[in-house]
């Protein structure tokens, strides 16, 4: 009798036990993953607007740049431009134009490299030197993060949420680097199957230049509204 009493107990702690550690793992697992945000990948569907996100990388062409700012403010509409911290040094004059004619300014890393095979002390350094310096240039402290190609982990998320970021990915890439782009081919891209919220990402080349007073025309006759990426995933 005493046998059994003892087993019966000995089963009773080990129950109990396993459901502590359950307990607990779930604890830390809940905390580990659900305070990661993921990255947002479209903006508010519930209105009718879209976003253009203007990747401005290190070897992005500056005249470009000029004509794409040129003809949204021609048009009176707004886009977000992504740039890296290595083109931003080099074109200090055109961030300051984005800044005085209205457009979102945002991070696109220091490099344009594949921030997954970084570090990470490095990725929160292509972050930060890129955050420093633009606000240098136009004292905005910048908020939205796209991460190079479209690439990252969940170091990458868990360094841009507490620099203070929102990783921001596109729902539509117009391909305006591929070898066989063309004015046509990125205006289909860019308008195929428009939908609310929709984050559009434009890499700044002469095609795009081309391309671009046809997507807005596109557009308006929808009666889409084309503004920052940070009002269209605002709730």
């Amino acid at each position: 009798m005493k046998r059994k009493t003892m087993i019966i107990a000995n089963l009773a702690i080990a129950v109990v036990l396993v459901v502590l550690s359950i307990a607990v793992f779930s604890a830390d697992f809940g905390r580990i993953y659900t305070t990661v945000a993921a990255p947002v990948t479209i903006g508010n569907t519930a209105n009718k607007n879209v976003s253009f996100m203007i990747c401005v990388e290190s070897q992005s062409d500056g005249a470009a740049v000029d004509e794409i700012m040129n003809t949204l403010a021609l048009r009176k509409v707004s886009a977000t431009f992504f740039v890296t911290g290595s083109w931003a040094m080099r074109n200090p004059q055109r961030i300051r134009n984005m800044q005085t004619l209205g457009f979102e300014i945002a991070n696109h890393g220091f490099s344009g490299g594949d921030m997954r095979k970084m570090s990470v002390e490095q990725k929160k350094k292509e972050i930060l030197d890129t955050h420093t310096l633009v606000k240098g240039l136009v004292g905005v402290d910048m908020k939205l993060f796209l991460p190079p190609a479209n690439g990252y982990n969940r170091d990458l998320l868990k360094i841009s949420e507490g620099l203070g970021y929102t990783v921001v990915l596109s729902c539509c890439d117009v391909k305006s680097t591929a070898k066989d782009a063309s004015a046509a081919s990125i205006f289909e891209k860019a308008t195929e199957k428009p939908q609310n919220g929709h984050l559009i990402l434009i890499c700044p080349t002469a095609y795009v230049v081309d391309a671009l007073p046809s997507i807005l025309d596109f557009y308006a006759d929808l009666e889409f509204g084309v503004i920052k990426v940070s009002d269209n995933i605002a709730v």
